[in-house]
């Protein structure tokens, strides 16, 4: 897994466009150090899971694939492993930068030849909803069977009125104020967002409403070892703009 030789290097450029290189083996696995002082590897026993294959691309599986033959040093498919694929392609598919639809789609491990060798199993029953009208709806969507009585592209649904906010989405969620001793009230209630900058907004809102005292945390705003340059091309108002990916704002209210 260095990336020093084709294959490892394949595997982890691919795997890690979804997931980790260990993520991706690591749920489900029971892993059994071997004996001596030699250098570390392991032995996986059992099953190997992936809850969220859908969002693999197929390249991943093609990886895995070429890496546990050679593993266990056979032709086998998968190396003759028993793995479980979890997932459901009517949510979120690989990730393909600027990728069309065709483009999407076609990167699907559906697409991938050892996909005829599944075996494949559904579940019937929502266990998460308490709506049956809404769980209903909601499949209709992944089908893609929902439509538009005004002649629209077939891609163009229409949302009933009831699932529609037209007012503080924030406040309809969570109600005028949060109190610290109803935190159990509000456990199963979540708002998603496409974007980052939609949360970090919505997240700002839900801080002014909750009751309590906040607490402001700024970045270190200097770069270690600058040279005059550094300081002149880089100075701390430009640092503080920064927001990269995984890393919280240089201004942090909890």
């Amino acid at each position: 897994m260095t990336g020093k030789n084709p294959l490892s290097k394949n595997f982890m450029e691919n795997i890690r466009s979804a997931y980790s290189a260990l993520a991706f083996a690591s749920i489900g696995a029971n892993l059994a150090p071997p004996p001596g002082y030699g250098p570390y590897c392991f032995r996986i026993n059992g099953q190997i899971y992936h809850r969220s294959a859908t969002m693999a691309p197929k390249d991943a599986l093609r990886c895995i694939n070429n890496l546990l033959k050679e593993i266990m040093q056979n032709e086998k498919p998968l190396g003759g492993k028993t793995i479980v694929f979890g997932g459901d392609f009517r949510q979120t598919l690989p990730v393909v930068p600027h990728g069309t639809q065709a483009a999407i789609v076609d990167s699907s491990i559906k697409f991938h030849p050892l996909r005829k060798k599944f075996n494949i199993l559904k579940l019937d029953n929502n266990i998460r909803s308490i709506d049956p009208e809404f769980s209903a709806w909601l499949l209709k969507l992944g089908n893609g069977e929902l439509t538009n009585d005004l002649g629209l592209d077939s891609d163009t649904f229409e949302i009933p009125s009831e699932m529609v906010c037209n007012g503080d989405l924030v406040k309809e969620i969570y109600g005028d104020k949060l109190l610290p001793s109803d935190f159990e009230q509000y456990t199963d209630k979540a708002i998603l967002c496409p974007r980052n900058v939609d949360v970090d907004d919505i997240n700002n809102r839900v801080l002014d409403i909750l009751e309590g005292d906040s607490i402001t945390y700024f970045s270190s705003d200097s770069i270690d070892d600058a040279t005059p340059e550094d300081n002149e091309s880089y100075p701390p108002v430009f640092l503080n703009s920064l927001n990269p990916s995984g890393m919280p704002f240089h201004k942090l209210k909890l």
